[in-house]
C-alpha cells in the first residue's frame, strides 16, 4: 500500500528542509502534547475520587434531612412548615472564580457561609418543633455539599473534554501528519536524487557526443595533411630532376648560362607560389571542417536537449 504524502509539495531542496523543521515541530508537539494528556488523566482522575465520596455524603444529608422535615410535617402540619419556611432568609454568599489546570479553566467557587442559630433562621419559636430546626440545620449542610459537588462535577467535565480533544490531537499527530510528512520527505528526497542521476547520465551523452565530433574533424585534418605531404613529396622530385637537367645544361654551354639560370629560376617561383597557394586552400579547407563540426556539434546537443524534453 502507497503512504500518503502531503498534496501541493514542490520536489525542491528549499521545501526539503521546511518540511525537516516541520517533522521535528510535530514529533517536539506529540510528545508535549502526551505529556499533556496524561497529567490531564491524573488530575481527572484524582478528583474523580472526590467525586464519589461528595455524592456520597450528599445522598446521606439529604436522606436524615427530608427524614426531619417529614417528621416536622406530621407533627406540625405543611402549611405551618410552608410559613415558617417562608419566613426564612438566604443563608450564604457565593464567590466564583477559575483557575487553571493544564491550559483548562475550571471554576472555583468560594463560600461565606457559618452555622446559623434559631434567631438567624428567621421563623418563631412557638408554633415550630425541634424536628424543624434539625431539618433546616441538615438542609443547610445539604446545600454547601451540592455547591461543592457541582464545582467538583463541572471540573471532571471540562477536564474529560479537554482530554478527548488532546487525545484526537495525539492520533492526528501520530497516525496521520508525521507520517504523511515522513512520506512526503523521502518521496522529495528519491526525486532530488533521480534528478541528480538524469542530470549526470545528459552530461555524459553530451561529453560523448562533442568527443565523437573532435575525432571526427580530426580525422579529416589527418587526411587533409597526409594529402597535402603527398603533394608536396611530389612536387619536389620534380623540381631535383629539373634542377639536374640544369646542371647538365650548364656543364654543356657555359657561355649561355646567365640565360638559363633566368629561364630555370621561373618555373621554381611558379612552384613555390603553386605550393603556397595550394597550402592556402587547405588551411581554409581545414577551417571549413572546423566550423562543420561546431554546427554538429550544437545540432546534437539540440537534438538530446529535445529527447530529454520529451521524455
Amino acid at each position: 500500500m502507497a503512504e500518503e504524502t502531503l498534496s501541493g509539495i514542490n520536489p525542491t531542496r528549499m521545501e526539503l528542509l521546511k518540511l525537516k523543521d516541520r517533522e521535528q515541530l510535530a514529533v517536539k508537539g506529540h510528545s508535549l502534547l502526551k505529556e499533556k494528556r496524561d497529567a490531564l488523566i491524573k488530575e481527572f482522575f484524582d478528583i474523580l475520587d472526590e467525586v464519589q465520596g461528595a455524592r456520597d455524603d450528599l445522598n446521606k444529608e439529604l436522606a436524615e434531612a427530608f427524614e426531619d422535615l417529614t417528621a416536622a410535617q406530621i407533627e406540625m402540619g405543611d402549611l405551618a412548615v410552608q410559613k415558617a419556611a417562608i419566613s426564612v432568609t438566604e443563608s450564604m454568599d457565593i464567590d466564583i472564580k477559575s483557575r487553571n489546570i493544564m491550559g483548562v479553566s475550571v471554576p472555583v467557587v468560594n463560600m461565606d457561609a457559618h452555622d446559623r442559630t434559631l434567631v438567624d433562621r428567621g421563623y418563631g419559636f412557638t408554633d415550630t418543633s425541634m424536628r424543624l430546626d434539625e431539618a433546616a440545620k441538615k438542609f443547610e449542610n445539604c446545600l454547601k455539599l451540592s455547591i461543592q459537588l457541582g464545582e467538583i462535577e463541572k471540573t471532571i467535565y471540562l477536564l474529560a473534554a479537554e482530554i478527548e480533544a488532546t487525545k484526537r490531537r495525539v492520533n492526528a499527530l501520530e497516525h496521520i501528519m508525521i507520517p504523511k510528512i515522513k512520506a512526503t520527505i523521502k518521496s522529495i528526497d528519491m526525486r532530488l536524487q533521480e534528478m541528480e542521476r538524469e542530470n549526470f547520465v545528459r552530461l555524459k551523452m553530451i561529453r560523448a557526443v562533442i568527443e565523437e565530433s573532435d575525432n571526427d574533424d580530426s580525422d579529416s585534418e589527418n587526411t587533409e595533411v597526409q594529402k597535402e605531404v603527398k603533394k608536396e613529396s611530389k612536387v619536389e622530385p620534380e623540381t631535383k630532376v629539373e634542377s639536374e637537367k640544369d646542371s647538365k645544361v650548364e656543364v654543356k654551354s657555359k657561355t649561355n648560362t646567365e640565360s638559363e639560370n633566368k629561364v630555370e629560376s621561373e618555373p621554381v617561383k611558379e612552384s613555390k607560389t603553386e605550393i603556397k597557394s595550394e597550402v592556402r586552400e587547405v588551411a581554409e579547407k581545414v577551417e571549413s571542417k572546423i566550423t562543420s563540426g561546431k554546427s554538429r556539434v550544437e545540432s546534437a546537443f539540440e537534438k538530446i536537449k529535445a529527447r530529454m524534453e520529451r521524455k
